[in-house]
């Protein structure tokens, strides 16, 4: 996987006509940005912090990160939604993340 990742970043930085780097954060409510009880974070959440870091790190490489939580859900409840909240996007990296 992460030879993956490392390869298209290659690809993307090389060829600014590629597609973007693209990453999908798939979990429930933390992964959706809630911080607390009704309190949501966009800024803070950990898949954005990432996408940061990899910006820092591989200045010129497009990044999309989308961000498919859905508060109050489950990893056996998650099965349904996988086709259109992950696979449909072809993601490079897909970050996985239940409570």
């Amino acid at each position: 996987m992460l030879g993956r990742l490392i390869a298209r970043i290659q690809e993307n930085t090389a060829d600014v006509r590629s597609r973007p780097v693209t990453i999908v954060a798939f979990g429930d409510s933390v992964t959706m940005g809630c911080m607390a009880a009704g309190e949501f974070d966009f800024e803070h959440v950990y898949h954005a912090r990432f996408r940061r870091l990899l910006e820092q790190r591989f200045k010129g490489t497009v990044f999309n990160v989308i961000n498919s939580g859905v508060d109050g859900d489950t990893a056996a409840g998650a099965l349904s939604r996988l086709e259109r909240d992950v696979l449909r996007y072809s993601p490079d990296v897909v970050v996985v993340s239940f409570g």
